[in-house]
């Protein structure tokens, strides 16, 4: 009985697995960077209080990384998507529909996105998964929601809220 996966197949799918490995740590690392930066910025600015216009540059930062960690996670879509069709190109090489294509040429190609109106859509839809997704955005609207209610605690506004609990509010 003939092995379904050559050594090259397994070779091409490992080199997938850890390309996929490598997007999952940059997305860790993106939220991981943020942390550290979001806690320098608020530590400053607490010991700082006349520059509390600095948390707005954490508002910059938080949106642009919540776009790079869905860029990693749109890449390992990608990835992913590119395993699962050759796997599927594999296991139908000999039947009558694969035999008129050229296995060899899925073999070691890491290039998903390829410029025809296809694979162009399936980019676009990882992207929008990946801007969806519950990895990235309930992290990055609490770090969003955090800075603004640490702004309005630091700077000069008046940030009471008072549920008449005492005669000042009457």
């Amino acid at each position: 009985m003939k092995e379904m996966f050559t050594e090259s197949d397994r070779h091409f799918i490992g080199l997938l697995h850890d390309t996929i490995n490598r997007m999952a740590n940059n997305s860790a690392n993106c939220k991981n960077w943020l942390l550290a930066i979001l806690t320098a910025v608020v530590a400053y600015v607490a010991s700082n209080p006349e520059s509390s216009n600095l948390l707005w540059l954490i508002i910059i930062i938080d949106v642009l990384f919540y776009w790079l960690d869905s860029y990693y996670l749109q890449l390992e879509n990608n990835f992913r998507d590119l395993e699962a069709d050759f796997v599927t190109k594999v296991c139908n090489f000999g039947t009558q529909e694969a035999e008129n294509q050229d296995y060899n040429k899925y073999l070691y190609d890491f290039n998903f996105t390829r410029l025809d109106k296809d694979n162009v859509k399936i980019v676009c839809k990882n992207m929008k998964k990946a801007l969806k997704s519950n990895a990235t955005w309930p992290f990055y609207l609490t770090i969003l929601i955090v800075t603004l209610i640490a702004y309005f605690m630091i700077s000069d506004i008046d940030f009471n809220i008072c549920i008449n609990c005492c005669h000042c509010c009457k």
